[in-house]
């Protein structure tokens, strides 16, 4: 079919068979070609078109260490705006409720609240209360008039204080000013070096 196709454009020719074959022949032949079959139009390719279900959504790939490509796990840091949300109740029970939320989006590896200097003027009623409260049995135990029922145990290195006013001195003395060395120190690292000191010294 495809070669009655092509030989349908050729118009007849004259040949001589003296060129083609050993037999030298003094007649001149003449061949044409006929098809067999009306000309068919040549087919296209066709072509499939597909598209994926998530073609708007893109997928973040990392290579494990047995060579195997795995969706990357997705990281969620928080930035909570004090000013504009603040907390309605106790502050801690707040951020702990927060955390628990973007869990449900990934793994979060840090959090952060920021908030104007005035911000921290006006606080609840019940904080300032609380505070004062405190600071009055902090006296009262610094004098000797009041005995807590229990010593105040340092909860990073368990050490036990008699009043609370000795662990809040403990802890800065000794604690704040560890964390502080290891602020700076990871602050002038780089790169790896400073991920590495970050997760063994900071974050754990």
């Amino acid at each position: 079919m495809l070669m009655s196709t092509v030989f349908n454009f050729i118009e007849p020719f004259h040949l001589k068979t003296s060129s083609f074959f050993p037999i030298s022949l003094s007649t001149n032949v003449t061949l044409s070609f006929k098809p067999n079959s009306p000309i068919a139009a040549p087919r296209r390719p066709i072509k499939w078109h597909s598209s994926a279900c998530a073609a708007g959504q893109e997928i973040d790939m990392e290579r494990t260490k047995q060579g195997l490509y795995t969706a990357k796990p997705k990281k969620v840091v928080i930035l909570w705006d004090l000013d504009n949300k603040p907390p309605r109740g106790p502050p801690y029970e707040a951020a702990m409720s927060l955390k628990r939320v973007a869990r449900c989006f990934g793994e979060v590896v840090d959090m952060s609240a920021y908030a104007n200097r005035h911000a921290f003027i006006h606080l609840p009623q019940w904080v300032v209360e609380e505070r004062r409260e405190r600071r009055h049995l902090d006296v009262l135990e610094r004098k000797g008039v009041v005995t807590p029922s229990e010593l105040y145990i340092c909860s990073v290195c368990g050490r036990k204080c008699k009043t609370h006013m000795d662990l809040k001195k403990h802890f800065k003395q000794l604690h704040e000013r560890e964390r502080e060395k290891k602020l700076s120190r990871m602050r002038s690292l780089k790169g790896k070096k400073r991920q590495r000191f970050k997760e063994r010294f900071v974050d754990g």
